[in-house]
């Protein structure tokens, strides 16, 4: 398959996959967002546990989409312990010669704060969730996911723009 052809298949693959993403962050937002009109000190436990998991479920689809440009248009996800932090990073950084970094500074911390919540969210029990903390980071998602959105969406883009080079 010539360059070109490649690179128009992973432009149209990863395409259609950010739309289906975008339509379940969505709806994970709606939820995270109707729990935001609640005041924190107000929630149950199992309402701060929800919204623990709306946060848990939109880095879900954030790492969906970095595995599957991973596939398309990289060496694949990484193969360690720390894959998660680590395909996160390969997002972040340039790669000489074959396509800048996706994530700008800013998406980056934020997606990195993110991944550490759910981090907690997956290895701890839910009666030791903060409050605050939680969210804190709820807040974080709503700010972060426009910008997100934008630079996947200007990075896919790219592939058909630059002709086998992203």
């Amino acid at each position: 398959m010539s360059p070109e052809r490649k690179n128009k298949t992973a432009y149209l693959a990863l395409n259609a996959f950010l739309e289906q993403e975008k339509q379940i962050i969505a709806q994970n937002l709606q939820g995270l967002r109707d729990l935001l009109k609640k005041k924190s000190s107000l929630l149950s436990g199992h309402e701060l546990r929800a919204e623990a998991l709306y946060i848990h479920d939109f880095y879900n689809s954030v790492e969906n989409i970095f595995k599957n440009i991973a596939e398309e248009t990289g060496g694949g996800v990484p193969k360690n312990e720390a894959w998660h932090k680590n395909l996160l990073l390969e997002m972040h950084t340039a790669i000489p010669g074959e396509r800048g970094k996706i994530l700008s500074d800013n998406t980056f911390r934020a997606l990195d704060e993110i991944l550490r919540f759910r981090h907690l969210v997956r290895n701890s029990y839910g009666i030791f969730l903060e409050k605050q903390r939680t969210r804190a980071v709820s807040r974080l998602v709503l700010r972060s996911v426009r910008p997100f959105l934008k630079e996947i969406g200007d990075y896919i883009v790219s592939l058909a723009a630059n002709k086998g080079k992203a």
